[in-house]
This record gives structure tokens, C-alpha cells and sequence, in this order.
């Protein structure tokens, strides 16, 4: 195993597993993988699960693959978690979470995003601001309030 690939094969291995319908919720199953091995599930509503199987016997559901945590850069988190810690230094934790109208998120996003450009461009950073950071804080937060509000809803220029 190469230190660029930490998980084995036998790690990436998918099974699809088909659990009986049961007649009640206390009820268990014996179902044969693909391997050959029996395993015992839990009665659930659903009748198909697809399962990693680990080579060790274990399993886990897929259910997370949707969703790869394990893929967000920590040195980008790093420097956008610095950014949050500025933000509540200076304005109070988890201020932003009230809402900011989406006119004035996207234009600090833009602004660090020229900052940015020029910066890259004459190769010279133009103040202490980590630019790219603040402008990932922007498009998260303009995620975050379309998940769960407010946005002035969605109003693009000075709401007034």
C-alpha cells in the first residue's frame, strides 16, 4: 500500500445487500453478502442498502457518500475558520447567522475577489486581508442562508 492511497482495496469494496421485508420492528434477518458471509441486519424499512464492506468483516452503510467531509481542504477550512474567529472578534460570534442581505454579502464577496485578481496580478498583496478565505465566507454564507434563512429573501440590489 502507497503512501498516497492509505486505503486498502479491500476498503473500497462495495457490496449491495437485499434485507427481507420484515413483518415487525423487532425482527432481524440473516442475509449472505457477495463474499459468501452471513451477516444479521435489523429489521429496517428500507429493502435494499448498499454497505462498504472492509475486508475485516465489517461493514459500513453508504449512506455518508453523498456528502464527502473528507474532501474539504483543511488548509482552506484552516484559513476560513481564522476569518470566523476575526468576524466575532469584531462584530460577535455568530453575528452573520441573523442574516446579512444578500446585496451586501455578494458585494464583499466580489470586493475580496478583485483584491484577490489584483493581487495575482502584480503579485504584491495589497493588505493583510486573506482575500480568497473571505470570499469562501461569502459564497458560505450565502449557502447557509439558502439553506435555513434569512436572506432579505434573495433581493440582488440595495434592499431599502
Amino acid at each position: 500500500m502507497g503512501e498516497d492511497n492509505m486505503w486498502s482495496e479491500d476498503a473500497k469494496a462495495v457490496i449491495t445487500m437485499k434485507i427481507p421485508e420484515c413483518n415487525s420492528e423487532n425482527e432481524s434477518s440473516n442475509v449472505e453478502s457477495e463474499k459468501g458471509d452471513v451477516v444479521t441486519e435489523e429489521c429496517s424499512k428500507s429493502t435494499s442498502e448498499e454497505l462498504r464492506d472492509f475486508g475485516t468483516g465489517a461493514t459500513r452503510s453508504k449512506d455518508a457518500d453523498a456528502e464527502r467531509y473528507d474532501l474539504i481542504s483543511p488548509y482552506a477550512l484552516r484559513r476560513v475558520a481564522t476569518i470566523m474567529a476575526e468576524g466575532a472578534k469584531t462584530h460577535g460570534e455568530a453575528n452573520w447567522e441573523k442574516g446579512v442581505p444578500l446585496d451586501a454579502t455578494l458585494n464583499h464577496l466580489e470586493r475580496h475577489l478583485q483584491l484577490w485578481k489584483m493581487e495575482q496580478k502584480s503579485g504584491k498583496k495589497i493588505d493583510s486581508d486573506d482575500h480568497m478565505a473571505k470570499v469562501i465566507w461569502g459564497a458560505m454564507a450565502i449557502c447557509h442562508y439558502e439553506e435555513v434563512g434569512p436572506i432579505n429573501r434573495g433581493h440582488l440590489t440595495p434592499s431599502k
